[in-house]
């Protein structure tokens, strides 16, 4: 299993708590609130420390900014439902937004 594997199985175990103790509180009453909480900055900590996540979020700053690099590279470093990557004929990635085939 490899290192990000185990990140990502983290945050999903992190989740299905967070989920399991949502429900404890609502059955059973705010007591157990605290664990919501633990468990909330947790999850948060897991997924800031997964590197893929923090490249999207450095070229997604970038590129709201108008930064060209980023937004050239957009479509690249989106993979949004697992959409397919454009390629030119050679294979390698094509930089250009989407509608602009010139």
């Amino acid at each position: 299993m490899s290192a990000e594997d185990k990140r990502r199985s983290l945050v999903e175990r992190l989740e299905h708590a967070l989920v399991l103790v949502a429900y404890i509180v609502l059955r059973h009453g705010p007591i157990y609130a605290p664990y919501i909480d633990r468990l909330e900055r947790e999850l948060e900590a897991a997924r800031q420390n997964d590197p893929t996540e923090r490249a999207k979020r450095i070229l997604e700053t970038y590129a709201a900014k108008g930064d060209t690099n980023a937004t050239r590279l957009g479509l690249s470093w989106r993979v949004e439902e697992n959409a397919p990557v454009p390629t030119d004929d050679t294979g390698r990635h094509d930089a250009r937004p989407r509608g602009s085939e010139h």
